[in-house]
This record gives C-alpha cells, sequence and structure tokens, in this order.
C-alpha cells in the first residue's frame, strides 16, 4: 500500500478566503478504512455509509451522497476500501482553518463503526491520507420504511417503523441549495432530535423541495442514516417529441412518470433553441396526461422541449431532460408498435465471485453469501414491459396483453399512442418454484423471457 499527497485549491479574493468552484475538489477529504480484522471495507452503499460534520456539531451534517467538485470523479464511497468528503459542500459557516474535521463510517454489513478526526491547519489542505480501523458496535438498526405525507395545510408529516429504547434524529436538506454547476449541496439540517415515537410533523409550509433523512440513536450510540424520502414528484422520464398530426401540424410531446402520480400537473416549457429555461416566457401549457398537444408550430422549424411535474401545493420536480421535434411531413405515416423490454423487480444482487491464486479456485466474494440473489415461491414480482411507438403515425385504441405460460392473464385497452411515445404496461404475479413463461403482447407482437 502507498500514500501520496492530496491538493486542494483555493481562491483569494480581494484579501478574503473563498472557495474556487471550478471543475475539480476544493477541500476532497479522503481516507482508507479498515475492518477491524486488518481487511480493506469493500462495501457499498447502502451497506456502508457516513456522515460527515464540522467542530463536533451534528446539526450540519453531509452524507455520502455528497456532491464532488471534480467532473467525472470517483463517488464518495469507492468499493475499494477508501472513502472521502468534499468539505467545501459546508455553508453558514464554510470551513475554516483552525475547524476539526468529523467523519463518522459505519459497516452496517459488518456492524463496525469509527470516527476520524482531523485538524485543519491551513487552506489549502495539504496532507497524507490515515487509515479510519472501523470497531464492531451494537449499532442500532437503520429506519426503514420512512415515509411522508403532505397535510391539508402543507406540514410534511414523516412516520416510519420505530424500534425500543431507540431515538430518532431529523435532517432536512433544502434541494435547490447548489454548489458546482448546480449540483444540490445535499448540506442536511438537524430540525428535531431525540425522537422516541415513529412520527414526526415538520410545520414549515415552504413550496420549496426538501429531503429528509432519520439516524437511529440507542445507548448513546449512532446508526446508520435511512433512505431519504422527499416532497417533491420525480422528474418526468423518456420524454419525446414528435409530429402527430398535420394538415394542421400538432406535435405531441410525452414522457413517462414513475412513482406516485396523484394528483399531478405538468407544465411544459418550449425554446427554438437547445436551451429551455423553466420560466414564464418559456411556458406553452400543462395538463395532467402523460401527453401535451402542441399546435402553434410551423412547418420547417425545430423545437424543443422541457417539462415538470407539480405536485397539488404547488412543489415542482427537476425539469425533465430536452426533447425536439422538427415540423414536417412525415417520413413513415404508419405507426410500429414495439415492445422494448420487460423487466422485473425487485432487483436482486449478482454473486459476486473471486479467484485464489487468480484464475484458479473460485469462491463467493466474502461477505456476500448469505445475500439473496432469486425470489423465494410465493413472492409478489412486478413485471414491467416498455412499450413504443417507433412509426410515424399516431394509434387510437390499442391493446396490450400479459400471457403466462401462453394462457392469457391481463388485458389493458389503450386510447392513444402518439410516434415515438414510450408508456408502461405493468403486470403482478407470484414466484413459482416452476419455470414460468411470461410474454406480453401488443398487436400481436410477442416479447418473452
Amino acid at each position: 500500500m502507498y500514500y501520496k499527497y492530496i491538493f486542494f485549491f483555493s481562491l483569494i479574493l480581494f484579501g478574503t478566503s473563498a472557495y474556487s468552484q471550478i471543475e475539480h475538489d476544493f477541500l476532497y477529504f479522503k481516507n482508507f478504512v479498515s475492518h477491524s480484522e486488518g481487511d480493506l471495507c469493500t462495501h457499498i452503499p447502502p451497506q456502508a455509509s457516513f456522515v460527515a460534520y464540522l467542530n463536533g456539531d451534528q446539526t450540519n451534517i453531509l452524507l455520502e451522497n455528497a456532491p464532488r467538485w471534480e467532473i467525472g470523479a470517483d463517488p464518495n464511497i469507492t468499493g475499494m476500501g477508501v472513502f472521502g468528503v468534499e468539505f467545501g459542500n459546508f455553508n453558514n459557516p464554510t470551513v475554516s482553518v483552525g475547524d476539526s474535521a468529523f467523519v463518522r463510517f459505519t459497516c452496517r454489513k459488518t456492524g463496525q463503526q469509527g470516527i476520524l478526526v482531523a485538524y485543519i491547519d491551513q487552506i489549502p489542505y495539504i496532507y497524507f491520507p490515515t487509515m479510519l480501523s472501523l470497531r464492531y458496535k451494537n449499532l442500532p438498526p437503520t429506519p426503514v420504511n420512512l415515509r411522508l405525507e403532505i397535510t391539508s395545510d402543507n406540514f410534511r408529516h414523516l412516520s416510519w417503523d420505530s424500534q425500543p429504547n431507540t431515538y430518532y434524529q431529523i435532517y432536512r436538506r433544502m434541494v435547490r441549495d447548489t454548489v458546482f454547476l448546480g449540483q444540490s449541496r445535499r448540506l442536511y439540517l438537524q430540525i428535531a432530535q431525540d425522537i422516541s415515537g415513529s412520527s414526526y410533523v415538520d410545520t414549515t409550509g415552504f413550496i420549496e423541495p426538501h429531503g429528509y433523512i432519520l439516524i437511529p440513536k440507542k445507548n448513546g450510540i449512532f446508526g446508520p442514516h435511512s433512505l431519504e424520502v422527499v416532497d417533491f414528484p420525480s422528474t418526468p422520464n423518456d420524454p419525446e417529441a414528435a409530429v402527430a398530426y398535420y394538415n394542421p401540424f400538432e406535435v405531441a410531446v410525452t414522457w413517462i412518470q414513475k412513482g406516485d402520480t396523484t394528483g399531478l400537473t405538468y407544465k411544459i416549457y418550449r425554446a427554438q433553441n437547445p436551451t429551455v429555461s423553466i420560466d414564464s416566457i418559456h411556458f406553452v401549457g400543462e395538463t395532467t396526461r402523460l401527453y401535451w398537444l402542441d399546435s402553434l408550430v410551423t412547418g420547417g422549424e425545430t423545437y424543443y422541449y422541457r417539462i415538470i411535474a407539480v405536485n397539488p401545493i404547488g412543489i415542482s420536480s427537476e425539469p425533465s431532460d430536452i426533447c425536439s421535434a422538427t415540423i414536417e411531413q412525415f417520413a413513415n405515416g404508419l405507426p410500429d408498435l414495439d415492445i422494448l423490454y420487460i423487466s422485473r423487480s425487485p432487483k436482486y444482487p449478482r454473486y459476486e465471485v473471486e479467484y485464489n491464486p487468480p484464475g484458479y479456485n473460485p469462491f463467493l466474494k466474502p461477505g456476500t453469501q448469505n445475500l439473496k440473489h432469486y425470489p423465494d415461491t410465493g413472492d409478489l414480482i412486478k413485471h414491467s414491459a416498455v412499450i413504443r411507438n417507433s412509426g410515424g403515425g399516431t394509434v387510437e385504441n390499442y391493446i396490450i396483453q400479459w400471457y403466462v405460460d401462453s394462457v392469457l392473464v391481463m388485458s389493458e385497452n389503450r386510447e392513444i399512442l402518439f410516434p415515438r411515445q414510450k408508456v408502461l404496461s405493468q403486470f403482478h404475479n407470484i414466484w413459482s418454484e416452476s419455470v414460468q413463461t411470461i410474454s406480453c403482447r401488443i398487436n400481436q407482437r410477442p416479447l418473452t423471457f
């Protein structure tokens, strides 16, 4: 094993220190981490996680999802025995000379934890990486089933499955608090501590998107943080735009919305250049459906679109990717309905095999021997088909059919499918111990797996 210098950069502006948000990390704190047995911790989230804070103050924290300032850089937990965090993401106050940097690293897979503390004696900060050695702890379990409901008075009601003699710390982040290249800062502020029950109401009624996590504490020991829940819709996926009708021309803008779509409204923004600003000048319409028709178009022109989803109290998603359409006669006036693929959930990890020596004596990677790789008999499985009209004509009134071993088990009547539009069809089935063939058909086009 070898060590190397890690260099950081700062910008001196008018005699004061400011962070230079260039395409490189500024205060990336990177170190090694090992289990108590001496082997490097190669687990990755959610099995491994950390909490970073300054000067022993855990009211403002960063997690392993904190943004890097170096474009294309490794994640903060790489699975190669190292971890890091960009301390430049701290704000109000920012990091200063004389601060102490804390990182509490938890390996949930082995039940081990450790805290690394470093003194920041200069900025830029240059140091040798050190080794954080984890130790076994009686960790409280990770909070599960964290749920968020927006109440009628716009409050956020959080609930979770609580454990006996366990207290919960609740943290919130502002999604639109951003750093370099518009990345969310992901700085979590503690809004409640030592909650002994299974619910909490955040009474701030901001019409702004937030993310929430929980950290458990039992007998003075902090456990791994929960998964994050958010109070805003997911981003509309797979946006497409195509000429759906002509004489007169109409463009169909379509998308897929994942997650709960109850009460969502979609706002569409348009421009005649690839930069589509989300503002009142570029706003062209809204709908509650998963498509929108644009009739104010001119032949020969190209139009660019973005979509946002808005929930019932006005909190919007992140904007979708940009899609575009050039207004011209159909290259192919006939529809072409295809089933692109079928997926199955929940997902299970693959087998991880190692060799000793290389190329010989295969064995399961340590720590993965007891992982579940297939559903159990009786488990409820969701099959999802992604369907697309790859042709140039609009289809009305089509049928999607699901089969198990060539027996029809579900049929859906759909009304319309525009050119280039993708839609989802989902079928739930009980996992059987015997081999089954699941197929989905549209216009008699089968796809099996």
